[in-house]
Order: structure tokens, then C-alpha cells, then sequence
């Protein structure tokens, strides 16, 4: 663990001790008796009802069995009692196995900011304790500066991430349960906050299985960061077709309920993806692999398949041209976005009813390509002039 620097702030702790004070006081103690906790009942009504100048009298009355059911109860309470009460009576019968238990304690209790403060008086004031447990000074001093982050999760994925520590030896070395609260949430958040080498080296069908188990907030913050870090090359497949199918992409993200919380340039990016990846799916691949050049042009792709027939048309909508190709493989036809929409527009969808043929019509066309011979530098010329704005 020698890799780790450390910068305590205090003034987190602070903090969470005026939200303590002010919470605790002027509260109604209320308790529910049921069978399973009259015990713990008896025992919470029996602290309660002690002043805090008695408590090291009834701290050493109580069983061991009784520090246990406080220590769990400590833990996850919201308190309606003194928690220094509670404090005192764990501080005055400490044992060295409670060093344990208390930290096991916090990895299921880590967002309870209450016992956040009073775990770290633990590990100040029996701090010897807590050193033979972690078998390191420095691994409990990164504990405690660690668990007063605002977003515990959040703050050691970026830690692992940044470090490249194998999460299960970080699991090991600062003894997070994987069945704890805190351990099942760092592997399942980890890949919503991994930088782009970690995401490279892992594997795709592992942080896979963590998207799935996302709900719509945290799948937005996974495209983000994931769509964000990768190159557009190196996006996965599988991942990407995941998201893509769960939450398909529009041609304008404004209007979307989803996507409209997405940065322009990440739905960019996720468009960009699904344009090209439905391009793939339909058209060979030396008609795709020249198409596919212009990516970064293209707007929309539409697929209107003829079943009966078993013919396809293909319609590519560049900004200023729309391309038209056919499936079986014919001559392709280029025309100007405002006359393709007069002429076909309303024919353009999975609706139409018109033939191949009837897309073909040369007297308005801009260009056609014959796919044979050198096809590509024909096409190639003809493209690189629609763009730069030359319809001649």
C-alpha cells in the first residue's frame, strides 16, 4: 500500500458532529417492541433513561451480548438517543475484536454520516487496534480519510481506477466484504466512473453485466463517461448494442425523454455509432466500407425493406443530398435533399408500397454510380464535390 499519499480534512468531521448535535436534540423517543428486539428495546430504553454522568456505571452492568446488540444497533440507527451515550459505553468496554466488528459494521452502514463521525473516534482513540487490523498504519489513515468523502463509492472507484489496483486485492488488503453494502456497490458503480485505460483492459462482457443492473439515472452517467473516454473505434459492440436497443436513438435529442440529458457530444457520438453500425448490418461490404468514409456527414440512414420481393432500399441522408442504393445491388442515385423530399418523401418509410424502380429517376438526379469497374473513385470525385458545395 506505499502507493498511497494521504491529506486528512478534519473539517468534514467537524461538520457531521454540528449535524449530530443538532439532530439528537429535543427528539421524541419513541420504540417498537416486537418479539425479536425486546431485548435490544429493554436495553436502548434502559440507556436512554440513564443520565450521561451514570452511563460508565451501566456501561460495565452490561453482557457482552448487550455491547454486541449496541455496537449493530450504533451502526444503523437513527438516533433518537444520545449517540455520545453510546460512544462512551463501546469506548469504556472496548475490546480488540470490536475493531472488526465496527468496520464491518460501516461497510454497511457507509452512508450513515452519524456513525461515520464516531467510527473514526474509534480508530483515533484505540487507534493501535485498528493498525493490527489493517496490518498497515497507512491503510487505516486512507480509511480515514476515505470514509468522510461526500460520495464514498464515487471517490474509491476514481481511486482504483486512477491507481490500476485490481479490485479484489483492494478488497482484500482493506477487508470490504464483497456480500457488504459498500463492497456490492463499488463493483457494481465501478464502471461509472473508470477512466479510459480501465475501460481498455477490462472485460466487455463483465462491465456488461453492470450495465444491466442500472436504472435510467445511472445508465445516462455510464454513456457519459464510457461513450466520453473511448475512441469511436474501440467502442464495443456489445455494450453498444445494449444500450442502443434499450434506448433508441432519435434524429434530434432535444425531444427525447431519455437522451436530452445526454452532452451533445456524447449523443453525437452514440448517433454516429448507430448510423454506422445499421450501415454494416445492410449494405456489402465494399458499397459499406466506401459509405462508411463519410460518417461523420451522414445524418440519417433508413432502411425500407420489400419482403415479397425480397428487394431493399437504402436511403443515406447527407445534409445537402440524399443517396439512394438498392438491394439487389443496382445503380446508386444521388439527389438534392429538396427535391428527393418533393418527389419521394412522403414514399421514403417502411410504408411505401413503390418498387425499386420507382426511386430511380435519372432527369432529377445530381449523379448516378454503377457500382463496377473503379466505382469508388468515380464515386469518390462525385462526393467530394457535393460536399464542398458544387452541384455541377
Amino acid at each position: 500500500m506505499s502507493t498511497y499519499e494521504f491529506v486528512y480534512i478534519p473539517h468534514k468531521l467537524l461538520e457531521i458532529k454540528n449535524r449530530i448535535i443538532s439532530n439528537s436534540s429535543n427528539k421524541a423517543i419513541v420504540f417498537e417492541k416486537n418479539n425479536d428486539e425486546e431485548e435490544k428495546v429493554m436495553l436502548l430504553q434502559k440507556i436512554d433513561k440513564t443520565p450521561f454522568k451514570d452511563i460508565r456505571d451501566l456501561a460495565f452492568t452490561l453482557k457482552n451480548r448487550e455491547l454486541y446488540l449496541l455496537i449493530h444497533y450504533f451502526a444503523a440507527a437513527d438516533f433518537n438517543i444520545d449517540p455520545n451515550k453510546f460512544y462512551e459505553i463501546i469506548r469504556l468496554r472496548f475490546k480488540k475484536k470490536f475493531a472488526a466488528l465496527l468496520w464491518e459494521q460501516y461497510q454497511n452502514n457507509y452512508y450513515n454520516k452519524m456513525y461515520v463521525y464516531y467510527f473514526t473516534k474509534f480508530c483515533n482513540e484505540f487507534k493501535e487496534v485498528f493498525v493490527e487490523l489493517f496490518k498497515d498504519e497507512k491503510i487505516l489513515q486512507f480509511i480515514k480519510v476515505m470514509i468522510v468523502n461526500d460520495d464514498v463509492i464515487k471517490s474509491i472507484c476514481v481511486h482504483i481506477s486512477k491507481t490500476k489496483l485490481n479490485i479484489d486485492k483492494f478488497f482484500n488488503t482493506l477487508k470490504i466484504s464483497e456480500k457488504s453494502k459498500l463492497g456490492m456497490n463499488i463493483k457494481k458503480y465501478f464502471y461509472l466512473y473508470c477512466d479510459k485505460e480501465t475501460y481498455m483492459s477490462s472485460d466487455p462482457q463483465v462491465i456488461l453485466n453492470a450495465v444491466k443492473r442500472y436504472n435510467q439515472n445511472e445508465l445516462l452517467r455510464f454513456i457519459e463517461n464510457y461513450v466520453g473516454n473511448i475512441p469511436f473505434s474501440e467502442l464495443n459492440y456489445d455494450i453498444m448494442e445494449y444500450i442502443l436497443e434499450s434506448k433508441n436513438i432519435p434524429e434530434s435529442r432535444e425531444k427525447d425523454f431519455f437522451w436530452k440529458d445526454v452532452s451533445e457530444p456524447v449523443w453525437s457520438k452514440c448517433r454516429k455509432w448507430f448510423l454506422d453500425n445499421l450501415m454494416k448490418k445492410h449494405l456489402d461490404g465494399p458499397r459499406y466500407n466506401f459509405w462508411a468514409n463519410y460518417i461523420d456527414y451522414i445524418k440519417n440512414f433508413v432502411v425500407v425493406k420489400k419482403n415479397n420481393r425480397n428487394q431493399a432500399i437504402y436511403f443515406i441522408y447527407f445534409g445537402e443530398f440524399v443517396v439512394v442504393e438498392f438491394e439487389p445491388i443496382g445503380a446508386a442515385y444521388i439527389y438534392r435533399t429538396d427535391v428527393f423530399k418533393r418527389r419521394f418523401g412522403a414514399f421514403a418509410s417502411e410504408d411505401s408500397s413503390k418498387s425499386n424502380s420507382f426511386f430511380k429517376d435519372e432527369s432529377i438526379a445530381i449523379a448516378r454510380i454503377i457500382h463496377g469497374g473503379r466505382w469508388e473513385f468515380r464515386a469518390y470525385n462525385i462526393v467530394r464535390q457535393l460536399l464542398k458545395g458544387d452541384w455541377n
